[in-house]
């Protein structure tokens, strides 16, 4: 560039680096969709001039999100960027990410193992089979993401916004969702095993035949919500809200009910037998 003559302005060689970048993410990617194998990107040393977070291996936690950013740029309108749709089968594990705005990005199959995510905003974005194991959620805007398959074991989603996101047969057991919004999302197989779903938002949520043994749902809002099937053997229901639910066919061996909101809700005489009081 600087055997150009004349040489372009700073403004012109910045947008063309920038674009030139682009381009190699989008080639990375495709080959990644080809073969199926995870991208590995060798961050910058951390004290490189970009003064971020050093992880464990000495690079620079915050290199990720600040090129992410680079390549997306100002958003003009409700349409994707390229950089955002050419993410997926990238290892950004262990990076930081904080309040990084991830609108409708295809991650599919990328790993995102203990990032820190809090705040970003994934409304819309496609997870399909993501690893999102020990990843830091909280506060993070997941409405109407697809986190099919996705690996959850022990992340922390407290206070998170999930309403309409579809998490079918997604793995989250001992994951934190304490607050989380969770309104008419599609859960159905879903493991949410000892996850603690405190106070959480489900109403109207899909939750067939979803794995819910000795979950925390102490306080949780299920109004309307389907649990046909579901296990909740050993499950914490104290204080919980299951007015007009679809509790068929579940499973409620020793979980608990105090203060219990049980009204229009759907049992099987043998569920009334054992949850109702005797009159």
């Amino acid at each position: 560039m600087e055997l150009l003559s004349p040489r372009p302005s700073y403004q012109v060689e910045a947008r063309q680096g920038r674009n030139a970048e682009e381009a190699l993410l989008a080639v990375l990617n495709a080959c990644a969709r080809e073969t199926g194998e995870m991208s590995k990107i060798e961050w910058p040393a951390a004290g490189d001039g970009t003064g971020g977070e050093a992880s464990g291996g000495g690079w620079d936690r915050a290199a990720a999100g600040n090129w992410i950013s680079r390549l997306r740029g100002q958003r003009t309108g409700d349409f994707g960027r390229l950089a955002l749709e050419c993410l997926s089968f990238l290892d950004l594990s262990d990076c930081v990410l904080d309040v990084c705005d991830f609108y409708r990005a295809d991650l599919r199959q990328a790993s995102l193992e203990t990032a820190a995510m809090k705040l970003a905003n994934l409304s819309q974005a496609n997870l399909i089979g993501a690893n999102l194991n020990g990843v830091n959620m909280v506060g993070a805007d997941l409405n109407g993401a697809d986190l099919t398959q996705v690996h959850l074991t022990g992340a922390d989603l407290t206070g998170p916004k999930l309403t309409w996101a579809k998490l079918i047969n997604a793995n989250l057991p001992d994951a934190l969702l304490i607050g989380a919004d969770l309104k008419r999302a599609d859960l159905t197989g879903a493991n949410l095993n000892h996850a603690n779903l405190t106070d959480a938002l489900l109403n109207r949520a899909l939750l067939t035949e979803a794995n819910l043994n000795d979950a925390n749902l102490t306080g949780a809002k299920l109004t309307g919500a389907d649990l046909f099937g579901a296990h909740l053997t050993g499950a914490g229901l104290t204080g919980a809200n299951l007015t007009g639910a679809n509790l068929d066919w579940a499973h409620l061996t020793g979980a608990s009910f105090d203060r219990l909101s049980l009204s229009s809700a759907q049992l099987t005489k043998k569920q009334r037998k054992s949850l109702l009081p005797v009159e």
